[in-house]
C-alpha cells in the first residue's frame, strides 16, 4: 500500500534534543521587528519584562546569526517551526511582547518627532490622529462676507477701484 502524501515523511517533533535553543528561537520568532535590535536594558526601560535566561538572544539579529551560535541547521529550525508546540511557545512569547500597552509612550514619541521635524505628511497624520482633521471636507459659503472693519460708502468705492485696477493689471 503506497503512503499517503507522495511518501514525504513529515517530522513531528514532539520535543526537542536542544529544548533551550528551541525556546529562544521561539521567543526570537515572537519579538517585533524593532525590539531585535535593541539591547535588553533598553527594553526592560521601555516597559517589558524579559527573564534573565532570554538575554543573550539581543546579541542576534537574524536567523543565520542564531544558526551560527547555537550551531543549529536551517532545516531544524523550520521543523520546529511546523509544530504545535513552537507555535503554541511563540503565542505565549507574544502576549509577553505585546506592544500596545506602549501606546502611549508612541504616541508621545511621535508627538516629539513631529515638533522637531515639522515636515507636512507628520504634521498632517497628527492632525487627523489627535485632532481628528478629515481631508476633502466639502465646505461651504453662504455668499456673505462679514469683516469686522467698516468701511465708509467712500472708502468701499476707492478699494473696489483699487481691486479692478489690481484685476486689469494681472490679465495683461
Amino acid at each position: 500500500m503506497p503512503k499517503k502524501g507522495g511518501g514525504k515523511k513529515l517530522n513531528k517533533v514532539k520535543k526537542p534534543t536542544k529544548m533551550r535553543e528551541a525556546e529562544l528561537w521561539a521567543f526570537f520568532c515572537s519579538l517585533p521587528k524593532f525590539l531585535r535590535k535593541k539591547e535588553p536594558r533598553v527594553i526592560q526601560e521601555m516597559g517589558y519584562d524579559i527573564p534573565e535566561e532570554l538575554d543573550e538572544i539581543f546579541e542576534i539579529r537574524t536567523k543565520k546569526q542564531f544558526e551560527e551560535k547555537y550551531t543549529i541547521t536551517s532545516k531544524q529550525l523550520g521543523i520546529w517551526e511546523q509544530c504545535d508546540w513552537f507555535k503554541k511557545k511563540v503565542a505565549e512569547f507574544e502576549k509577553m511582547t505585546d506592544v500596545r500597552h506602549l501606546k502611549k509612550d508612541i504616541d508621545a514619541s511621535f508627538s516629539r518627532k513631529v515638533i522637531k521635524e515639522g515636515d507636512a505628511p507628520r504634521v498632517k497624520l497628527w492632525h487627523q490622529l489627535y485632532a481628528g482633521y478629515i481631508e476633502n471636507q466639502e465646505h461651504k459659503h453662504s455668499g456673505e462676507i462679514k469683516t469686522t472693519v467698516e468701511l465708509t460708502e467712500e472708502q468701499t468705492k476707492e478699494l473696489m477701484k483699487h481691486l479692478g485696477k489690481l484685476y486689469e493689471d494681472n490679465k495683461q
